[in-house]
């Protein structure tokens, strides 16, 4: 306890008194109020983490039957209506299946896979000609070699280069060279290319020697060139085109570098998308194709000198192109040929397959019912394997059943162990003395009568039509509350041994319902958690899948054209709308609330409402505090001004007393 009031120390100047002791004791008990008050805070506060560790755990079974009970809103479809696909050979073909699929074996072969359409310059689009300088193509001054070779004799020459050259220059020095020992030879450039044409001669030229200063022949791919015999006719010609062209030109100027210029204002369409390569250069008109809805995909290729379009699609469709009137981009680019937008196209595949014998074509490898006449069924065509047969099954989804059952109930095992745990009540403490270590919800009615209500749904018959079969009750299709009660080696064992703590009522199963009793001899086992049976629940789908249907979730659906809910909800439904977090009407016109409901200031569900009382016993025992502090502060106020006042007394008294004593000494004299 602060103050601003002081003695000067702990005792009182002339009193000497333990003045800020004696103040604590006075206070202490007073200040009793205020800790219990604070320690019932603290209380509240744990049991808030406790609820809302329950109601965690609460949501993930929600969320696990959800998946199990949901509809679907258009189809009304469940899981139950689950479709699943396996294949033979996942590497060649694999399937999607919806649940309007029906059971069947299907055989698939695939003889093709789709590929694009492509279509590409049919010669050089940048400028390269006999007119151009050694510097212009970036050819550095110095020399180069070339060989001729007629019969077993091979001679050197050796070509200068000088700056401003052109390549007319250095041509017609290769030529004379070369006609030197091949009369006739001719040096030019065909489509980009330096081209030797050394007409019915087979005698060879070849070109590089060690001691080169230029780099020409690399510039020029005639250090790779590739010799041909056409009929009689040889050639050496360079293995690429030379591309000059810059890409970040405009292509309507000279700086470009075009074998042709582009008009100004040239528009051009692509499948029906219109472009303008007006003062814009390739790259952006690149950019410009590829962000667009043409379906196709730009690029300029520097090694082969050319323009090329990619369909984005598979198959054989052509690319549509064209030039508007009065523009040439597409001629420029090589891709047209006055009207002749096909030359320059090479088509794609479509796909081929057979399925169940019958021989089937696509544009895409994903093959749906427009193709197949499937319904519901969507196949993954993925290598091609003439003379292989894949099979594909296609059966209902037992397994996801299964696996979605064993999902709930290894969730509400595990809500069964988190509310054992916060209503443990420690009854060895009060046999030994020792101090109790119970759950902060030990004694909580509200959990433990969620926690019957819950086994009770989860134990009692559905009643109706499935009375007194073998899919009344969960009990009867896998679902124990004892492992030994099934005897099976598919038992899934969700329980943990260790964590079976809980109260008194941990046997006990509310069941408001007498005629719907449970088909078991014991409601709950003494964890009070359940096992599942995974062979049992396999039989009971392959022997009455529909049954097992109604016993967990369909009979809510509405009856006949009159939409009225029939009232006899499955056990998986019941337990959905027990915990489900909206409002909802049975068949009798009763409206409840789910326990994790939470929607506004009414109605709310257990845990909303708890959390929301809690809120507010929290916030008033917080301002009972701060007005219990406020007045211990004026109490401890009050106690250090009276002690100041005393003490002051108590000076007066010394002082009086010392001049009495001083006065009576006078006297005695």
């Amino acid at each position: 306890m602060s103050s601003n009031y002081s003695l000067g120390g702990v005792g009182g100047f002339n009193s000497g008194f333990d003045v800020n002791g004696i103040i604590s004791q006075l206070l202490a008990m007073e200040q009793r109020p205020i800790t219990l008050m604070s320690q019932k805070k603290s209380t509240i506060s744990k049991q808030q983490a406790a609820y809302t560790s329950i109601q965690n755990k609460a949501r993930s079974l929600f969320s696990a039957i959800d998946q199990l009970a949901r509809r679907d809103v258009a189809t009304q479809k469940t899981m139950f209506e689950n479709m699943k696909a396996t294949t033979s050979d996942s590497n060649s073909v694999t399937a999607s299946v919806s649940s309007s699929a029906a059971a069947q074996t299907l055989n698939v072969e695939v003889l093709a896979l789709p590929t694009a359409t492509t279509a590409t310059s049919t010669q050089g689009v940048g400028r390269f000609d006999a007119a151009m300088t050694n510097t212009e193509l970036g050819i550095s001054a110095g020399n180069f070699t070339l060989y001729t070779q007629v019969g077993a004799t091979k001679k050197a020459y050796q070509i200068t280069i000088a700056d401003g050259d052109t390549m007319g220059d250095i041509m017609a020095d290769m030529q004379t060279a070369i006609q030197t020992d091949i009369p006739g030879a001719t040096v030019s450039i065909v489509d980009g290319r330096i081209q030797i044409n050394r007409g019915g001669s087979g005698n060879a030229v070849t070109f590089g020697a060690g001691g080169d200063t230029s780099n020409f022949l690399e510039k020029t791919f005639l250090n790779t060139a590739v010799a041909v015999n056409e009929g009689g006719v040889f050639t050496t010609t360079a293995s690429q085109r030379v591309s000059t062209v810059n890409r970040d030109t405009a292509v309507t100027t000279a700086g470009a570098n075009l074998a042709t210029t582009v008009n100004a204002n040239s528009q051009f369409k692509i499948n029906g998308v219109t472009f303008n390569a007006d003062g814009k250069s390739i790259n952006t008109i690149i950019d410009e194709i590829n962000k667009s809805e043409a379906g196709v995909t730009a690029s300029f290729n520097r090694g082969t000198n050319s323009f090329q379009l990619t369909a984005k699609g598979t198959g054989s469709n052509l690319i549509s192109m064209e030039d508007l009137p009065g523009g040439n981009f597409l001629q420029a680019m090589k891709l047209i040929n006055g009207t002749d937008a096909i030359s320059s196209q090479k088509a794609g595949n479509n796909t081929k397959f057979v399925l169940n014998g019958q021989t089937l074509y696509a544009t895409g490898d994903t093959v749906d019912e427009t193709v197949t006449g499937l319904t519901g069924v969507t196949l993954n065509l993925k290598k091609v394997a003439a003379g292989t047969t894949t099979q594909i099954t296609i059966q209902k989804d037992n397994d996801a059943i299964v696996n979605q059952v064993d999902d709930i109930i290894k969730k509400y095992n595990s809500l069964i162990d988190e509310i054992a745990k916060q209503t443990k009540i420690d009854t060895e403490a009060s046999k030994t003395g020792a101090s109790a270590s119970n759950g902060p919800l030990a004694g909580d009615s509200r959990i433990k009568s969620f926690r019957n209500q819950l086994r009770s749904i989860f134990t009692q018959s559905v009643g109706g039509d499935l009375a007194n079969t073998a899919f009344e009750s969960l009990q009867m299709v896998g679902i124990s509350s004892s492992p030994k009660a099934l005897g099976s080696s598919d038992t899934t064992d969700t329980t943990d041994a260790n964590n079976s703590e809980g109260d008194s009522n941990s046997n006990s199963s509310t069941n408001n319902n007498t005629n719907n009793t449970s088909s078991t001899s014991s409601s709950a086992s003494a964890n009070g958690k359940l096992y599942l049976d995974k062979n049992a629940l396999r039989a009971a789908l392959s022997e009455d899948p529909e049954k097992l249907k109604r016993l967990f979730i369909a009979q809510d659906l509405p009856v006949g054209a009159t939409g009225v809910d029939d009232g006899l909800d499955g056990t998986f439904t019941k337990l959905q709308r027990f915990l489900t977090d909206k409002t909802y009407t049975d068949g009798t016109g009763r409206t409840g609330f789910g326990a994790l409901y939470n929607l506004g200031d009414s109605g709310k569900g257990l845990f909303a409402t708890y959390q929301d009382s809690a809120g507010k016993r929290i916030k008033a025992i917080e301002n009972s505090i701060e007005r219990a502090n406020d007045r211990l502060a004026i109490k401890e106020k009050t106690l250090r001004q009276q002690f100041l006042a005393m003490d002051r007394m108590v000076g007066q008294y010394q002082r009086q007393g010392t001049a009495l004593a001083g006065l009576s000494a006078q006297l005695g004299r």
